[in-house]
């Protein structure tokens, strides 16, 4: 049995120090995507909390059939979800588009800032299934396996689906950008 395996049995025999272990290496991530997904600080607090209290319930539940990280991500990326699908669709938005590395001044901040939510507000409008996949591809930085393996899709699938919704977000953007451009 390797190390990770043997965490994981400890962890699910109740071993309170091997289920930190086992998760702490996770929290960032979780709480990110989260955060990603609503925008508010307290709503991801909350839901990576949420997130992992099941995924401390289902632990059992893990076959091993795919990465743990990969699992914890697909269980976390459930329960923002379905919290979002809860949500009235005005309280949503993808602002993680806002969090880069670089620092505009301050005109470029603000065209930038204005574009990014109308992104948010574009993805927002799209369809689940084709967001899902941008979020991961996009913000997540996910290579198409790991995508397919946290939504339960073929690798082909996930690049399908990428490929349609960044279709889908340019045309939804093209008059907003023309818009700009003569403006």
């Amino acid at each position: 049995m390797n190390p990770s395996a043997r965490l994981l049995q400890r962890a699910r025999d109740g071993d309170s120090e091997a289920l930190h272990q086992l998760l702490d290496p996770h929290w960032e991530t979780v709480y990110r995507l989260a955060y990603r997904i609503t925008g508010h600080v307290e709503d991801a607090e909350d839901l990576a909390q949420e997130a992992f209290v099941r995924i401390i319930h289902r632990l059992h539940t893990f076959r091993g059939e795919c990465e743990f990280r990969t699992w914890v991500y697909r269980v976390a990326l459930n329960v923002c979800l379905s919290s979002r699908r809860r949500r009235r669709p005005e309280t949503e938005c993808f602002d993680a588009l806002l969090l880069r590395d670089r620092t505009p001044g301050p005109e470029e901040h603000l065209l930038q800032r204005s574009f990014q939510r109308r992104v948010c507000e574009e993805i927002r409008k799209l369809h689940p299934s084709y967001a899902e996949v941008l979020l991961l591809r996009l913000i997540e930085e996910m290579e198409y396996p790991e995508i397919a393996g946290v939504l339960r899709l073929s690798t082909k699938t996930a690049q399908l689906r990428f490929h349609r919704g960044m279709k889908r977000l340019r045309e939804r953007l093209k008059p907003w950008m023309d818009e700009e451009i003569e403006g």
